[in-house]
């Protein structure tokens, strides 16, 4: 369980992307909501999540949900890791003392944060948990007042964890 749980304010930040352009959850959230997902390039459940985390992106991205990824290792190897797991969302890089990681007090990745408009954090997530991504979803649809988007496929295999 994260430190900063659902009912606590997010910290703000400002981080830059892998594209030069930088970031702040402030200007995140005037969008609407916002998924903060923090990982590390090396981690393999982190390899394992993002692809589900990216699904959650496309499914509501044109619904008004913003995701934010926080990357702990270098540009270089944050770019390589989006190319290789096919992860299209904004890749922040918290390489400078990890600043932000501490605000967030995360000690394993990976860990989500769903964050509504007031800086409020509705939801939060570590590792892999296949019953907690469905969650995560059911919430992202209600408070966007959209239909659900099912993250996993049917008759896909999707073990129910995988620990950070």
């Amino acid at each position: 369980m994260p430190a900063i749980n659902s009912g606590k304010k997010a910290p703000d930040f400002i981080l830059t992307a892998t594209d030069g352009k930088s970031y702040s959850l402030k200007e995140a959230l005037d969008k609407n909501l916002t998924l903060i997902v923090f990982y590390k390039d090396t981690c393999p459940t982190c390899q394992f999540t993002l692809p589900y985390m990216e699904r959650i992106y496309q499914g509501y991205r044109d619904k008004g949900l913003q995701v934010l990824g926080i990357e702990q290792d270098d540009k270089e190897r944050t770019i390589a890791f989006s190319k290789q797991y096919g992860v299209y969302f904004p890749a922040l890089v918290d390489q400078d003392n990890y600043k932000v990681s501490y605000a967030y007090e995360i000690d394993t990745v990976p860990t989500v944060f769903l964050v509504d408009k007031n800086g409020e954090i509705l939801f939060s997530s570590v590792g892999f948990v296949k019953d907690e991504i469905s969650e995560l979803s059911k919430k992202i649809a209600e408070k966007l007042g959209v239909k659900n988007f099912e993250v996993f496929k049917p008759g896909e295999y999707v073990p129910a964890l995988k620990a950070g």
